[in-house]
């Protein structure tokens, strides 16, 4: 195992009251804007698996959301504190335990049960 694959990311604050375009969304993390370390790293062949494909687009300057199985992500252009300073991020995190995420992902990847019905 690897103690750190990454450092933390956003690699600095971005402005906080960016959270206001994204009032109306579940965000897989409603604190994307703080500085944190990396929970779990997912592969690109998973990261599309999750993807709804539904986008909301809030601004030329601003970061979009991207609708996932595991609520909103946001990435894209943003600002950091530093008003003048324009960054883009892609944002990933989710607000799960481990057991939640990795039951989350094994059920992504799973194949359903077939249900038989009987004639009564």
């Amino acid at each position: 195992m690897i103690p750190k694959i990454t450092s933390d990311v956003p690699n600095m604050s971005l402005f906080s009251k960016i959270t206001n375009y994204f009032d109306d969304l579940v965000l897989a993390d409603p604190m994307f804007y703080e500085r944190k370390p990396i929970d779990i790293l997912l592969g690109v062949n998973v990261f599309f698996i999750i993807l709804k494909g539904d986008i909301i687009k809030r601004g030329q300057s601003l970061p979009f959301a991207i609708c996932s199985q595991l609520s909103w992500i946001i990435s894209g252009n943003t600002l950091t504190d530093d008003s003048n300073l324009t960054t883009t991020y892609t944002v990933n995190n989710l607000q799960l335990s481990t057991n939640e995420l990795v039951e989350k992902f094994w059920s992504l990847d799973s194949i359903p049960e077939v249900k038989h019905i009987s004639s009564e």
